[in-house]
């Protein structure tokens, strides 16, 4: 029975991870990625805009960096962009008592997307 719980609890701990992770990088692939193009760059407003995003679909902001080529950039300069998150995966460690020990480990997960600025003038 143990052994069951405890695959469980695993399951569902990997599920919110993989979650996690392509919430993340939907966020980068299409409002960064077209933000960036459009503007020309990282502005300060598309950063606010994913950072309440990622804060809506229950991201902690202190955990969040969000960086990129800032804006403005002439038409056909690469850009790149960049979200982190560092997520707290619990690491459950057998002990000699009927309860595990449960410590937390920081791990950095991120997406990158490159483009091409477009140029348009506002």
């Amino acid at each position: 029975m143990a052994l069951f719980i405890t695959i469980l609890l695993f399951g569902l701990m990997m599920a919110k991870y993989v979650m996690t992770y392509h919430e993340l990088k939907n966020i980068g692939e299409t409002v960064m990625r077209d933000a960036m193009k459009v503007n020309n760059g990282l502005t300060p407003s598309v950063q606010m805009y994913i950072r309440d995003e990622l804060v809506r679909k229950g991201f902690d902001s202190s955990r969040l960096s969000i960086t990129g080529t800032p804006s403005p950039q002439s038409f056909g300069t690469e850009m790149s962009g960049q979200i982190s998150y560092v997520y707290q995966f619990p690491v459950f460690q057998a002990t000699a008592s009927l309860f595990p020990d449960i410590q937390i480990q920081n791990q950095t997960m991120s997406t990158r997307v490159h483009v091409y600025s477009l140029g348009i003038i506002r």
